[in-house]
């Protein structure tokens, strides 16, 4: 008997509690999704890095990613990310960037409008 694809892909996929072995919250901060991360210039000598560790730092390497734009990447729930994530910063692995506090509201406008025309 055959399983279909989307029964093969669910087998696949790796539930998020697993990542995170079963935590709810980081051992460092916690970091809103929209942070962006880096890895830092001198990345400290780390122990083997799980799989989505390693890919966080990968991605993070050229150009900083948000906390969101890595869930996507990941295809991870974004708080099981934002655990990862915290866990990350907190070992020196990944440095958070600084946040645009504020938010320009002409730009927010324009996308409203950009997205209203759709």
């Amino acid at each position: 008997m055959s399983e279909t694809g989307d029964e093969q892909r669910r087998q696949e996929v790796v539930r998020p509690f697993v990542v995170t072995r079963g935590r709810t919250r980081s051992r460092g901060e916690e970091l809103p999704p929209e942070t962006l991360v880096a890895t830092p210039e001198r990345m400290p000598v780390a122990g083997k890095l799980a799989f989505e560790q390693q890919r966080i730092v990968e991605l993070c390497t050229d150009d900083p990613l948000s906390i969101a734009e890595l869930a996507a990447e990941l295809r991870l729930p974004t708080r099981a990310v934002q655990v990862l994530v915290g866990d990350m910063v907190a070992d020196g692995l990944i440095e958070p960037q600084e946040v645009v506090a504020e938010i320009d509201l002409d730009l927010l406008d324009r996308i409203r409008r950009a997205v209203a025309e759709l």
